[in-house]
């Protein structure tokens, strides 16, 4: 897991271009965009089997998280997104804390 990375970006639904540059790397980004509403409440993720990049979605009608988890495979990706249903805190430590339990790793804090 020497090459995998874990980032965030965070946007709000009433900004639109907060929310074009969060969702840029997602294939189907306008589709994306068009379901973001304010006051839609949600979750979902994506993998890109080119890049091996899971994304995981999150809004709670007001902003959107997206974070996303590089070189992985997509069995990995699941296995993550099932650890991400039990989340109840939106944030990267949370995020960080469910893959390392899904893949049995741990991940470096970068300063």
């Amino acid at each position: 897991m020497a090459t995998t990375k874990i980032t965030d970006t965070m946007a709000r639904l009433d900004d639109a271009a907060e929310l074009n540059a969060a969702l840029a790397p997602l294939r189907d980004s306008r589709r994306v965009q068009e379901k973001l509403l304010l006051g839609f409440r949600g979750h979902q993720y994506f993998y890109d089997r080119r890049t091996r990049t899971a994304r995981y979605l999150y809004t709670d009608g007001t902003i959107v998280i997206c974070y996303s988890i590089t070189d992985v495979s997509l069995a990995q990706a699941s296995v993550i997104a099932v650890h991400c249903e039990a989340l109840t805190v939106r944030s990267m430590a949370a995020f960080r804390t469910a893959v390392e339990r899904a893949l049995g790793v741990r991940f470096d804090r970068l300063h």
